[in-house]
């Protein structure tokens, strides 16, 4: 009950920072690319061409991740996830000579590697918490 009990408190803090990650950067996409002036064009494709290449991710990540364990398989992309969002901070400091571009496929990357690891991290919350709290615990968790 003690191993439960710590699994349910770590899940509820990944839940936190994973939201002040999304508060901090997803929601400010677009401001940043209107400071790097970007083209309506480009703006268009920040917009969508993240959700594009992440839906895609979510299909294919269910026969990707069929080839590691689950629990590496999140681990290796929410890893990858943070490199983006360092890239970015990193691409914001330096200035590359095409920033919207590489803020774009930054984007892009960002998006990927998000919805790579969604489906496999509610399932195994899912096999986590029991089912008689699963609907409260997750509910807290993700509101």
């Amino acid at each position: 009950m003690l191993w439960l009990r710590t699994t349910l408190r770590k899940s509820q803090q990944e839940a936190v920072a994973s939201s002040t990650m999304t508060a901090t950067s997803d929601h400010f996409f677009i401001a940043y690319a209107v400071y790097l002036q970007a083209s309506m064009g480009q703006m268009a494709l920040l917009t969508g061409l993240p959700q594009l290449f992440g839906a895609a991710a979510q299909l294919f990540s269910v026969w990707f991740a069929s080839h590691f364990v689950r629990k590496r398989f999140i681990s290796m992309f929410a890893f990858l996830q943070a490199l983006v969002v360092l890239a970015m901070a990193v691409g914001a400091i330096v200035s590359p000579s095409r920033p919207v571009w590489v803020f774009i496929s930054l984007c892009v990357a960002y998006q990927v590697c998000l919805n790579l690891i969604q489906p496999h991290w509610r399932a195994w919350m899912g096999s986590v918490v029991p089912e008689r709290r699963r609907g409260t615990f997750l509910l807290r968790v993700h509101a």
